[in-house]
């Protein structure tokens, strides 16, 4: 897909990148579990002497752990929605039709699988990371654009990741980090506990407790990173050789501040 930027004076385009196929293989598995999902249904679950509302929510209860899991990859809740949405419709279909379990909810369950590996593949395909001489652009334009730009020197860390997949095939995801705290996610964790008591007269009570605590991780977004690229290791020396020359060293900006002062007094 063609995305535009508006290029500054003297800026230049340097790398245009994309997400490699290999990269999104962790979000294409669950299709391949939600064509699992529908063959179990199929050949297992028909044979079962159970209600169909028992049958009914087994499959939600898959459904619904799918959404769960995707959603934390994803990094986004629209896969659970999305699950949820693929849930009440095949629900309806069903009533609807009425044909049998073993037939409708399986054929149904394979389609969607199809039809989810496809959005998967446009969604992959809708990035765009675009490196000039003086920033990077990050795009997704799927529907909707979403774009975030940063220069060189508004960068205080960089971080980079291979997976076990991405040094067999040479890609991996760069996530360059900010001072306002973008390339980062929150990494939660609670504790609760309950105490409850009867008296001997007959009276209870009782109080819930917890504690949480956060802390943030270089996680986000697969259009807020460089996500799943080819030659991350060029790619990642081309960025912190920009971040060394357009971040002027300490020497260089008390110069700087010197000679403004110096323009200050003359011009007063």
């Amino acid at each position: 897909m063609t995305t535009r930027i508006q290029l500054a004076s003297g800026e230049s385009v340097e790398k245009v990148l994309y997400p490699c196929p290999l990269s999104f293989f962790r979000f294409y598995v669950f299709p391949l579990m939600l064509l699992v999902w529908g063959i179990i249904m199929r050949f297992y679950m028909g044979d079962f002497s159970i209600s169909i509302i028992y049958k009914l929510g087994l499959w939600w209860i898959g459904l619904l752990a799918m959404g769960y899991i995707g959603s934390y990859f994803f990094v986004t809740k629209s896969f659970f929605l999305s699950m949820i949405g693929i849930g009440i419709l095949g629900s309806l279909i069903y009533f609807r039709t009425s044909p049998g379990f073993s037939t409708v909810i399986p054929l149904y369950t394979t389609v969607m699988a199809g039809i989810m590996f496809l959005v998967i593949d446009i969604y992959r395909r809708s990035h765009k990371y675009i490196l000039t001489n003086k920033r990077i652009v990050l795009t997704r334009k799927l529907g909707s654009l979403e774009k975030r730009s940063f220069t060189y020197d508004n960068i205080t860390d960089l971080r980079t990741h291979k997976s076990f997949l991405g040094r067999l095939c040479a890609f991996g995801t760069i996530t360059p980090i900010t001072p306002s705290g973008f390339g980062l996610g929150a990494d939660k964790s609670f504790a609760a506990g309950i105490f409850s008591y009867r008296s001997k007269k007959g009276l209870q009570g009782g109080f819930v407790g917890g504690s949480g605590r956060e802390q943030n991780l270089p996680r986000t977004k697969t259009y807020y990173e460089l996500f799943g690229i080819r030659d991350v290791d060029d790619v990642a020396e081309f960025i912190e050789e920009r971040i060394q020359k357009e971040k002027p060293t300490p020497h260089i900006k008390d110069g700087v501040d010197v000679l403004e002062d110096i323009r200050d007094q003359l011009q007063g």
